[in-house]
C-alpha cells in the first residue's frame, strides 16, 4: 500500500467518523425534542433509536479499515485471536446431526 494509499484510506475513515457524528447528534437533538413534546409519540422516538442503532455500524466499518492499515502497514496477515469462537458456546462444537435435532430440522 503507498503511502497516497493510506492518506485516502484515512481521509476516508475521517469522514466516517465526522458523518457519524453528526448523524448521531441530529438524532439525539430529535429525541430529546420527542421526549419533551406534550404528546409522547413512542412509534417516533422508536423510529429514532433505530436510526441511532444502525448509525453506530460506523465503528464496525472503521475498525475493518483500521485492520487493513494495521496489516499493510506491518506487512502481516490478519489473524484473528477469537478463532475459538467459531463452534458458539459449545466447547467443542456440534456435529451436524446435533445441530440439525436442536434446531429442528429435517
Amino acid at each position: 500500500m503507498t503511502r497516497s494509499d493510506f492518506l485516502a484510506e484515512i481521509a476516508v475513515i475521517r469522514d466516517v467518523l465526522d458523518t457519524a457524528a453528526q448523524t448521531l447528534l441530529s438524532l439525539s437533538e430529535r429525541g430529546l425534542d420527542l421526549a419533551q413534546a406534550p404528546f409522547v409519540d413512542a412509534a417516533a422516538i422508536e423510529a429514532t433509536f433505530l436510526d441511532v442503532l444502525q448509525t453506530c455500524a460506523f465503528q464496525d466499518l472503521v475498525g475493518q479499515r483500521l485492520d487493513r492499515l494495521a496489516a499493510s502497514a506491518t506487512g502481516r496477515v490478519e489473524t484473528r485471536a477469537d478463532a475459538h469462537l467459531l463452534n458458539g458456546p459449545a466447547p467443542q462444537g456440534l456435529d451436524q446431526a446435533t445441530a440439525d435435532r436442536l434446531m429442528q430440522v429435517e
